[in-house]
């Protein structure tokens, strides 16, 4: 089997094409840098979706089978496709099964990115530059048993925290609130979600001035997904679910996170200028539990 070359972080199909609009008849992306100051408006390319968010055998490793971890993804990809078409969009009920799904494609579109797998090889050259350090003090003969699983761990040690993100599926048992924009009008400043190289983002309010992560079962814990230019998944642990029509004022609210927690770069369904930057950049964060801690959309219905 044939390994495929290059390979998307983030998916073509079920996430980067619901972002894009049509110029010259054909699908782009609004694509901009992010710097310290916020989004760079000087460098705005449209780039297609295939050509976006991919790299060279990004999941392969020796000790693997062929593609197989590509395909597992592609599954993952399909039957999220298809609850987006199905339910999401047209404001359904989800299932348990459906849950399940959403939470899978979730779960994985965090741990494919590039972000993690950097971490991780960053956080392994450490040890080996310790292990290094220590065998050339004692003067060991040749190449340790650890120097060389060290260094062999960097060839699989992200496809590995793929595939285990996969099978702990950490937001399965959270709750899912589906906010919706009905006033999107394009392209209106503030009126759609715009996206970025890591599109998954955190937030806690009661963690703040810590220095660690919000771990997943944290009952304040705000995570927020932009599924499409007018859709936003809201993952909690307070019992929130359903669908909402979000509140205008939190458009900017999620697109702040969303710029705040890119890697490099922001994607965007339309030209962006400063009447819909400044709004994004220049704001008091304001909490999604707060704002929606009742809704009356409990039972799953549209409301």
């Amino acid at each position: 089997m044939s390994r495929t070359k290059k390979q998307h972080y983030l998916p073509r199909a079920a996430y980067l094409q619901h972002f894009a609009t049509l110029l010259e008849n054909k699908p782009v992306l609004w694509v901009y840098q992010v710097g310290q100051s916020g989004i760079d408006l000087d460098k705005e390319k449209a780039i297609p979706p295939d050509n976006l968010c991919k790299e060279t055998y990004m999941y392969e490793a020796p000790s693997i089978k062929v593609n197989a971890v590509e395909q597992f993804l592609e599954g993952v990809e399909r039957a999220y496709g298809e609850l987006l078409r199905e339910s999401v969009l047209t404001k359904q009920p989800l299932s348990p099964q459906e849950k399940q799904i959403l939470s899978m494609f979730v779960s994985t579109l965090e741990a494919r990115l590039p972000g993690p797998r950097d971490r991780w090889l960053k956080f392994l050259s450490q040890i080996e530059e310790k292990v290094v350090a220590l065998e050339d003090r004692f003067r060991y003969e040749g190449e340790s048993e650890t120097l060389q699983g060290i260094r062999d761990a960097k060839e699989w040690i992200f496809p590995y925290y793929v595939a285990a993100a996969a099978e702990v599926n950490r937001w399965q048992f959270s709750s899912f609130l589906i906010l919706h924009n009905e006033a999107h009008k394009e392209p209106a400043p503030g009126r759609f979600f715009i996206t970025s190289d890591s599109p998954v983002t955190h937030y806690d309010f009661t963690m703040m001035n810590s220095l660690l992560p919000a771990p997943p079962l944290s009952s304040t814990i705000e995570v927020l997904v932009p599924l499409t230019p007018h859709v936003l998944l809201f993952i909690n642990n307070r019992g929130l679910e359903g669908h909402e029509t979000i509140d205008p004022n939190f458009i900017d609210e999620a697109n702040n996170r969303v710029l705040w927690f890119a890697r490099g770069r922001v994607f965007s369904p339309h030209k962006l200028d400063r009447r819909q930057t400044d709004p994004i950049i220049q704001r008091h964060r304001q909490s999604f539990l707060l704002k929606y801690r009742t809704p009356s959309s409990t039972s799953g219905q549209q409301t």
